[in-house]
């Protein structure tokens, strides 16, 4: 841990540049969202409720909201929203939640472009770049204000610690990771499945994979529960009421007819989807497949879902994919002929612009 805050501490030209590159992403980025709140064009309803719950910590009330008549962790589990609230003491307002956004997806670009560093310190300024273009970052970060991007840095982290070695420091990123949101176990879990397969690592993965499971038990058929007056089932299962009413019929069914359970997942618009998030990052996440694989559970919960925006990965529903495919092309570009490196670079950089 020691050495990498070192590691930080020694700033180069190249570091000033995706400072300054994060800076201009964080300005640009508020100054957006703040214009589109101020013509009344945020989505009030959630917005309302997390700056409502964030205020309401203030008082003692933990994330509770009015609106609701409940703590908002009674829908998804959230807790580190809570550490922002004291923020509202230097500008009680809204607005600054905003902000809070901006900076979480541009630490999350600043992680990357440390871990690119790590391998080719050249090319490192071009990944952060690369990110901040991507149409998808840009998405999450000026749709709304959400609650899983709070996880965003820490998701990274822990990505970084895991491309690195650095197992302690994978661990750190994804326990603070998991209080973003239930879905981050997900990937802990996969991260456990990686090291069990991929570096025979049993000791590390044996335990994220336990570590993930059981977490995602415990928050979504008892905390959650907890939180939201004793409903009898996790409150986001109705986004998949077409296969099943619970946990054991959306099993059945998959077990009864896999084939169709697969067409089902991986319709025309969930194909679009899936070429729409690949485009921007010329698809080169084929550089390293294994690790962008940890994203395919997540993917297959998205593509099953009823929800149009779940489905066809709009809005945020790419915040915590994105980090994952970014780690993917950063561990395999090793894998690219040098003389591929300056094409692969202009074709990262026309993506992009193609993918919007």
């Amino acid at each position: 841990m020691e050495e990498l805050l070192m590691s930080f501490a020694r700033l180069t030209r190249r570091d000033a540049a995706a400072y300054g590159m994060a800076c201009l992403y964080i300005t640009i980025t508020f100054f957006l969202m703040v214009q589109k709140h101020n013509a009344f064009n945020t989505r009030i309803h959630d917005f309302a409720r997390f700056s409502q719950a964030i205020w309401n910590t203030l008082d003692g009330q933990f994330l509770y909201t009015s609106l609701s008549g409940r703590s908002i962790l009674g829908d998804h589990f959230s807790p580190i929203m809570a550490v922002s609230a004291p923020l509202l003491w230097v500008w009680p307002n809204e607005r600054i939640l905003f902000l809070v956004q901006a900076i979480n997806v541009a630490a999350a670009g600043l992680i990357l472009y440390y871990l690119m560093r790590e391998k080719r310190p050249e090319l490192a300024p071009f990944f952060i770049l690369l990110f901040f273009l991507n149409p998808a970052i840009h998405e999450v970060t000026l749709f709304e204000f959400r609650r899983i991007v709070f996880g965003l840095p820490w998701l990274t982290l822990g990505l970084y610690g895991l491309v690195t070695g650095r197992r302690r420091l994978m661990l750190v990123g994804l326990l603070i990771a998991l209080l973003s949101k239930e879905s981050i176990a997900i990937y802990t879990a996969m991260i456990g499945v990686y090291l069990l397969i991929f570096e025979r690592d049993w000791r590390w993965g044996s335990r994220l994979v336990l570590l993930g499971g059981l977490w995602a038990w415990l928050i979504g058929d008892v905390v959650i529960l907890l939180f939201n007056s004793g409903e009898e089932l996790y409150p986001q299962l109705y986004y998949f009421e077409h296969i099943g009413s619970s946990y054991s019929e959306i099993l059945l069914v998959a077990l009864r007819d896999p084939l169709g359970f697969l067409q089902i997942a991986f319709g025309p618009a969930q194909l679009q989807a899936l070429g729409r998030v690949l485009l921007p990052l010329a698809f080169l996440v084929v550089l390293d497949l294994r690790i962008a694989l940890i994203t395919a559970p997540y993917f297959a919960l998205m593509f099953l879902s009823s929800d149009v925006d779940m489905m066809q990965l709009d809005k945020w529903y790419t915040a915590s994919i994105m980090p994952v495919f970014f780690a993917a092309v950063i561990s395999g570009w090793h894998h690219l002929p040098k003389k591929w490196e300056r094409p692969a670079i202009g074709l990262m950089i026309t993506c992009p612009l193609i993918g919007y």
